[in-house]
């Protein structure tokens, strides 16, 4: 009897299988050879589900934008004002790389490797889904959540070069300040 599979819980595993591979190696370095060896499967299966390895990053970034909406709420979940939910993100992004920042370093690897153009329209597409959600999270203007956003891109980016969140918690804490005054 032949094996039965659910497409859709399959395009799923190998879409959340894939973020670490191309967050640890980088767009350039990854090949779908990669990825199946690593998922323990032909590049044919793959090519079953994935024309192309830009195809499969493009979903596996659709992915991320809905685990990040999914991961935001979580963080916040507790907070009760504008500025707890503020502190609490910035804070997150030094304590460990989330699904945001792996978002954010997946896009900037992009960058180098795809059109502009395309690289824009992904980038735009998060960010302002991102402030958005940011703007009714917090229930603040949408530049302000812009604001908060070109913060935390600055931190994501800088944390993941230096790899030192010492260096990162004074002008945190100074960011922090302005919030504070800002969201009274």
């Amino acid at each position: 009897m032949p094996k039965v599979v659910d497409h859709d819980k399959y395009r799923q595993y190998v879409l959340e299988k894939c973020v670490d591979i191309f967050y640890q190696k980088g767009y350039r370095n990854v090949t779908l050879k990669d990825i199946a060896k690593h998922l323990n499967v032909s590049v044919g299966s793959l090519y079953y589900y994935f024309p192309s390895k830009k195809h499969l990053f493009q979903e596996m970034y659709k992915m991320l934008q809905q685990k990040s909406k999914e991961e935001f709420h979580e963080i916040l979940k507790d907070c009760k004002t504008p500025y707890e939910k503020v502190e609490k993100f910035i804070k997150s992004i030094l304590e460990n790389p989330t699904i945001v920042q792996k978002q954010s370093i997946l896009i900037f690897d992009l960058v180098r490797e795809d059109s502009p153009k395309t690289v824009k329209k992904i980038s735009f597409q998060f960010i302002r889904q991102f402030a958005l959600i940011l703007q009714d999270e917090l229930q603040i203007s949408f530049e302000q959540s812009q604001m908060i956003l070109v913060f935390a891109a600055g931190l994501i980016q800088g944390n993941f070069i230096l790899k030192n969140k010492k260096f990162f918690q004074p002008p945190v804490n100074e960011f922090l300040k302005l919030m504070k005054k800002e969201l009274r």
